[in-house]
Formats: structure tokens, sequence, C-alpha cells
């Protein structure tokens, strides 16, 4: 049970990360690709 708990908590962890690099990489996209279009 306990490294079922581990496991669970070990991918929930990997998860958190993989979303917010995605949500870094969209502001940085968007915010490059609107600097472009005005520049």
């Amino acid at each position: 049970m306990t490294q079922v708990t581990a496991s669970i908590g070990r991918w929930r962890r990997a998860m958190a990360g993989v979303f917010v690099a995605a949500m870094v990489l969209t502001v940085l996209g968007g915010a490059g690709l609107a600097y472009w279009l005005l520049a």
C-alpha cells in the first residue's frame, strides 16, 4: 500500500511538472508571438 501511494505521488508530481512546463512555454510563446507581431 505504501509503495502504491508513493507511486501515485511521484506520478502526480511528474504531471504537475509537465503542466507547469507547458504553461510556461505557452506564456513565453504567446509573448514572443505578440512581440514579433507588434515589432
